[in-house]
Formats: structure tokens, sequence, C-alpha cells
């Protein structure tokens, strides 16, 4: 399968609203447990002014391991094909890294 084809697959397996979702969640693994300390009114605000956007690596990780796994029957991919569905994937799914 090519990277386009993955890219649709996992676009047709998963919607914007479930991966909007999958990222709120993530996004509490990476909330410190002081976070109020630091003077910010809700943990997303932290999130966004203390983390250089882990919780979205997470993710589009996850859907590449997730792509390659069901559409490609592979582990990995070339170095630049690996690049390019991850640049779709957060383009796509609005995360940027």
């Amino acid at each position: 399968m090519s990277i386009d084809e993955i890219f649709e697959s996992i676009k047709e397996e998963f919607s914007t609203v479930e991966i909007t979702d999958k990222l709120d969640n993530e996004i509490m693994n990476w909330i410190e447990s002081d976070w109020e300390e630091d003077g910010y009114s809700c943990e997303f605000d932290w999130y966004n002014n203390m983390c250089n956007n882990e919780a979205e690596d997470a993710i589009v990780g996850e859907l590449i391991d997730y792509g390659i796994h069901k559409y490609n029957g592979q582990t990995k991919l070339p170095i630049d094909e690996y690049c390019e569905l991850d640049e779709k994937l957060r383009e796509y799914y609005d995360l940027k890294g």
C-alpha cells in the first residue's frame, strides 16, 4: 500500500472527533500534578505553555503504527515515507508539532 492509501485508510478508520478525544486524554498524561502552582487556570493552558507537543507526537505515532501494521503489513517505514505520513496526519487532524 502507498502512503496515500495508508493515510486515506487511517482517515476512514478514525474520525477527527475521535482523535480530538484521544488527544485530550493523552494531554492529561503530560500534565504535572502541581500545574496550578504555576498560576494556570486549567490543565490545557499549562500544557500549551509548558510542554513540547508530546501528546500530539504520541497520537501521531499511534496512528502511524496502526496504519503500517494493519494496512501495510510492516513494522517500519523508510524515514521519508514515515515523515510524509506524519505530516499528512498532523495536517488532517490538526496535530501540529
